[in-house]
């Protein structure tokens, strides 16, 4: 199972952060549904480009499908809920096929123009996604030369203005100059998702619970209060040889993960008569645990 939630949300304020901590591990007070929100991620609203309404279709309607996906549309390792239930999401490739790929290069102030001008809404549908957002400069000034470029497909590009030429499109009162090159060939493939129901939302977090919850006791002294402080929002290890955060991770990784790998991990625990969802990054203590 991939990270869920609750690692992702750590690992990108830890990377915004510029965080470079050896380890950490923080607690949050957990019942059955909040232990299945951790574990689990939302359904993305229908409304999300590409992947909300066919996901939603999957769940509602048995099936759905995301068509002309250069890669994995969403991740279904890790369970969704939608409506207060679990569900597990599987994909099929139902289609694949190799198209023309274009470098689309966007010139901001050109110094000449071709003769003709072509009206950004003339364009066919295709090249005015290929140039969405990218019309638009702000205000610093520019070198001369191209500006920005985005990667774009074609799978008929004989029914592109812009593929294979420079173009002069103007948008909004102005004028660029647009250059599509031809560079290689790209892989389009069709995705159909189904789901799986799995329990409700606090009947799968009482499944998670029975299933990994462990116990915390006889915790020496100096261990307690990184635990304490765990609790409390955040324990930093000091170092990399903070010997009782290690001691910490050598006890959580003796016993089975929700989701764990060589730097990180969630786990339930139950210490002085609370459930505990805990999250632990050990990139400086990631040798293998030792079994207890």
């Amino acid at each position: 199972m991939s990270r869920p939630r609750t690692a992702l949300a750590l690992l990108a304020l830890l990377v915004l952060a510029g965080c470079s901590a050896p380890g950490s591990v923080s607690f949050d007070r957990a019942d059955d549904v909040q232990l299945a929100d951790h574990a689990t991620r939302d359904l993305p609203p229908t409304d999300a480009p590409e992947i909300g309404e066919p996901l939603h279709a999957a769940v509602e309607n048995d099936s759905g499908t995301v068509t002309d996906a250069r890669r994995v549309p969403f991740d279904t390792s890790v369970p969704v809920t939608h409506d207060g239930t679990v569900y597990e999401l599987n994909d099929t490739v139902v289609d694949e096929r190799t198209v023309p790929r274009f470098d689309v290069i966007v010139d901001y102030n050109p110094s000449e123009l071709p003769a003709e001008t072509v009206a950004f809404e003339n364009l066919s549908a295709r090249d005015r996604e290929a140039l969405s957002g990218l019309l638009t400069p702000g205000d610093r000034e520019y070198d001369e030369g191209p500006d920005v470029q985005r990667t774009a497909v074609y799978e008929s590009p004989s029914a592109s203005t812009l593929a294979g030429t420079e173009t002069a499109v103007s948008y909004r009162g102005e004028t660029y100059l647009v250059e599509a090159r031809r560079d290689g060939s790209a892989t389009l493939r069709d995705y159909r998702y189904t789901a799986t129901r799995i329990a409700s939302v606090e009947a799968y977090g009482a499944a998670l619970r029975e299933s990994h919850e462990f116990v915390l006791d006889d915790v020496p002294t100096d261990q307690q209060s990184i635990l304490r402080a765990a609790r409390n929002g955040t324990y930093y290890a000091e170092g990399g040889d903070d010997e009782p955060f290690a001691a910490v991770v050598e006890r959580f990784r003796a016993h089975e993960a929700v989701t764990e790998d060589d730097y990180a991990g969630e786990w339930i625990v139950r210490w002085r008569g609370e459930t505990y969802w805990a999250s632990l990054r050990y990139p400086d203590y990631s040798e293998e645990p030792t079994a207890r």
